[in-house]
């Protein structure tokens, strides 16, 4: 017995000696068990800002504690919640620590049996969707309105115009800078609807519409937003719906408009630059597309864009246009997508990107699918969800960074209605 013992004190002193030497030498951290992340998956696909993450359970007869780390540092990873115990461990975000959108982020998770860390997963990263709908206002300051325009001005969302639940034209005024209080900032002198309001070389301008019950060629512009000048210079064109006008190369161009007109080559098809928003130059009679004004021009990374969804009811396509004069289009691919809208979809510039709004094929839906672009040819998804958005009759609109759907329609079945809602979509 006492040999075991000097055998076994023996023993244990070359084995103390052993890991001396090995930390002489650095040292070997020891290897640890691994936990498998389920979800998110790192798969690529865009997760919520209010995510569950999941992992497998790690086995053990003893009781497990889970902490999970959620950062946007791959190398420093903090700690967000810990002592979690489930068979089935799961963390949900709550809304104080909602994530960013459109941001990469990495997590993982460790296990821990009496203080110890036993068992680790590896790093995974996700990216969030860029589109996040909260509805700011059911019912905001300003009347239900349908056919009015808005636009981002000093810092400021406006809505001017527009028709109220009565089919009656208005001429208010209202301003918001964070899409939830709204203040009545005058009339124009004049009802309006069917209008374009844009804001270029410094002035909010408003163009077209049926003005006071006909159809207008005026053009009025602001400095501040409350004191309208109506212009002495008038448009040479007329139109009063899907007015396509955007600003590109310090130029504002008008590339179509509807205004009723049976005839084919109207001037719904005329194309109109100017530098001062007052003075136009005809760029082209025809810009050639085959619809009329159903389509959208937008602009982004030096180049026009134009989308194009396809009139035929069995063919859910949208073609994609660029330009760099506003007078020839090259057709650069067809995005063969059953979400095409036809005459109901919207874009609007987030920063960098484009962003695509379009409901589903019928009309009657009130969801809405959002697509983002850094060119304007290439689309993906901006959110895994639809969204209880009319994208037909709703204005959206981009503000320091946000983007808001503001007025529009609640569409249930057949029947349509003009509401005051106004929603921030990221």
């Amino acid at each position: 017995m006492k040999l075991l013992n000097f055998t076994a004190i023996f023993c244990s002193f070359l084995l103390i000696l052993s890991c001396s030497k090995d930390d002489d030498q650095g040292g070997n951290a020891p290897t640890l068990n691994r936990i498998i992340l389920t979800s998110p998956e790192a798969d690529g696909t865009l997760v919520q800002v209010l995510p569950e993450f999941a992992w497998e359970a790690y086995d053990s007869e003893q009781t497990v504690n889970y902490s999970i780390f959620i950062g946007t540092e791959q190398g420093n990873i903090p700690l967000v919640a810990s002592e979690i115990q489930s068979v089935n461990p799961t963390f949900t975000v709550d809304v104080s620590n909602v994530l960013m959108n459109a941001t990469t982020y990495y997590w993982k998770v460790q296990a821990n049996i009496q203080g110890a860390i036993v068992a680790e997963s590896e790093i995974q990263s996700f990216v969030t969707e860029l589109i996040t709908t909260v509805q700011l206002t059911e019912n905001a300051d300003y009347p239900k309105r349908i056919n009015a325009s808005a636009a981002a001005f000093n810092d400021k969302l406006w809505i001017v115009g527009g028709k109220d639940a009565g089919d009656i034209a208005l001429d208010d005024i209202w301003s918001s800078t964070d899409g939830i209080t709204w203040t009545y900032e005058g009339a124009l002198n004049g009802t309006v609807y069917g209008h374009k309001l844009i804001t270029f070389n410094n002035k909010l301008r408003l163009y077209g519409g049926i003005f006071d019950g006909f159809v207008s060629s005026k053009i009025f512009s602001s400095v501040d937003g409350v004191t309208w000048v109506e212009e002495t210079e008038t448009t040479p064109f007329s139109q009063y719906n899907n007015a396509l006008m955007t600003v590109y190369n310090g130029k504002l161009y008008r590339v179509a408009g509807y205004n009723a007109s049976a005839v084919e080559l109207s001037d719904e098809r005329a194309t109109y630059s100017s530098i001062d928003g007052l003075n136009w130059i005809l760029e082209t009679a025809n810009h050639g597309f085959e619809s009329k004004y159903s389509f959208l021009v937008t602009a982004i990374n030096n180049n026009l864009i134009a989308l194009e969804p396809s009139a035929d009811s069995g063919e859910n396509s949208i073609t994609l246009y660029t330009s760099s004069d506003g007078i020839t289009w090259n057709n650069e691919t067809t995005w063969m997508t059953a979400e095409r809208g036809y005459t109901s979809i919207k874009t609007v510039k987030l920063g960098d990107k484009l962003i695509l709004i379009t409901p589903p094929p019928s009309n009657i839906s009130s969801s809405t699918t959002f697509y983002e672009s850094e060119n304007g040819i290439d689309w993906s998804p901006a959110t895994m969800q639809t969204t209880p958005i009319a994208a037909r009759n709703y204005n959206f609109v981009a503000l320091g960074g946000s983007l808001y759907a503001i007025g529009g329609t609640t569409i249930t079945t057949q029947v349509t209605s003009v509401d005051n809602q106004v929603w921030k979509l990221n």
